[in-house]
């Protein structure tokens, strides 16, 4: 089957689990996304008051340290819920009848608390790496991002017909630099974003070992996931242009597509690994 074939039944089949599905999926995606951004906004308040000077610069790059420090503590909060709602899409996905009570049993059954926690060793050790890759690279564009803009309203404001930046203003070397931390952290994001699902499935309990399958499994596919995402392009310029009212309908779409996709490489890789007389 050719790769456009599979992009083309992906969403034939998430949209189908969608419409018999679209009020839990849109319930529980929704639930995540508040839970998340709620204990987001508490622990940024948290450094932000208690540690307002929390702040290391390294070469040039600020590491707000205090608040990666609350947010990777309080992330063992956020986990049961994430692999709770990983286990229940995937159920779905797998025409199983899960249900939303069930996602909460992550906070409180013994086997699943002990992947929560090796889970939470994954995202501490993940996070520590996106730092230099992505926190630190991320911030530091935007405060030149900031500082060009306020460099060209000030000379605008004084009367000046083209904005000229002053030597050195701009650091090449920071800037590629970022960008380029920026790209690799993406590729390995590829090649790891089956891992909550690997957890939760419980094929894989540690979530190193989840991390390893992760990366295995997306082998071969990792240039076909970027187009695979790229064909929904047309899905985000919709969303701009309904103020973002059609995420409604996409995000819970994106999101069954995107596990599909991945039901899909394990079984490529299932099958792969079957001795030559099976296969038959």
């Amino acid at each position: 089957m050719d790769r456009a074939t599979i992009r083309v039944r992906t969403k034939i089949l998430a949209k189908s689990v969608l419409s018999e599905n679209f009020g839990r999926v849109f319930f529980v995606i929704i639930l995540e996304a508040i839970t998340t951004a709620v204990l987001s906004y508490l622990f940024n308040g948290i450094a932000a008051k208690a540690f307002p000077n929390a702040v290391a610069n390294i070469a040039g790059f600020n590491v707000y340290y205090a608040f990666i420090a609350i947010t990777l503590i309080g992330e063992i909060m956020l986990i049961p819920l994430k692999l709770g709602v990983a286990e229940f899409i995937l159920g779905l996905v797998r025409r199983k009848s899960p249900k939303i009570a069930d996602i909460f049993l992550w906070y409180s059954d013994g086997e699943k608390l002990r992947r929560v926690l090796s889970y939470w060793g994954w995202t501490v050790f993940l996070s520590l790496v996106s730092i230099p890759l992505v926190t630190v690279p991320s911030d530091y564009l935007l405060g030149v991002v900031n500082d060009i803009t306020a460099e060209a309203a000030a000379q605008l404001s004084g009367g000046a017909q083209q904005v000229v930046l002053p030597a050195g203003f701009i650091n090449n070397t920071n800037i590629l630099l970022s960008v380029g931390a920026i790209l690799l952290y993406g590729i390995i994001t590829v090649r790891l974003i089956a891992v909550p699902y690997v957890v939760a499935d419980g094929r894989e309990r540690n979530a190193f070992k989840a991390a390893v399958t992760s990366w295995k499994l997306m082998k071969g596919h990792f240039f076909e996931y970027i187009i695979f995402v790229l064909s929904f392009f047309l899905w985000g310029v919709g969303m701009v242009f309904t103020s973002f009212i059609l995420a409604i309908y996409f995000v819970p779409y994106f999101r069954l597509s995107q596990l599909i996709f991945i039901e899909y490489a394990r079984a490529e890789k299932d099958i792969n690994a079957m001795p030559a007389d099976e296969g038959n």
